[in-house]
């Protein structure tokens, strides 16, 4: 695998480890043409049973060099982790607006504490991170705009991976 690809790794298996209720994580690059209708409506397609919550998007941006010194493999990048969950109850409920964003937060900060803690290959360092949960956000601005009973936090990472020597 390249150094890019190991990164990328670690983000899914960090997912997987504190996000195991994820039905679905899509993968999506910031130099494509994304947008949130393309994509609900291409899950509701191809995926079998339509698109569940909770879910994610893991949306990477175009790496950068952060070579520092001869010979160094070092990018840096910041990556997008969305996690979209339901704002109706499973009887069919509005969700209180502060159940879901606690419910958010918690995704986030299970996020951040398990990348900040992680020691093994694939990832350097995580610089700094933050998120956004605010109904301005890409993916709340659509669900919000369409009706859809979905809202999202975007957790954001900006971090240093490759092979320093």
């Amino acid at each position: 695998m390249s150094v890019f690809e190991d990164a990328r790794q670690v983000f899914y298996d960090q997912a997987d480890a504190v996000w195991p209720e994820v039905s679905f994580m899509f993968d999506v690059s910031t130099i494509e043409r994304f947008n949130w209708r393309d994509l609900v409506e291409k899950a509701e397609r191809s995926l079998p049973g339509g698109l569940e919550v909770p879910y994610g998007v893991a949306q990477w941006s175009q790496a950068s060099s952060e070579e520092w010194g001869l010979h160094n493999d070092v990018y840096g990048m910041i990556v997008s982790l969305w996690y979209v969950t339901g704002t109706r109850a499973a009887d069919g409920s509005r969700k209180e607006t502060r159940d879901v964003y606690s419910e958010l937060e918690g995704r986030y900060d299970a996020m951040k504490t398990a990348l900040y803690a992680y020691a093994g290959s694939g990832l350097s360092t995580v610089l700094s991170a933050t998120y956004d949960l605010s109904d301005g956000n890409a993916a709340n601005r659509f669900y919000l705009g369409s009706n859809l009973p979905f809202y999202a936090i975007q957790c954001m990472f900006q971090v240093t991976y490759g092979e320093p020597h």
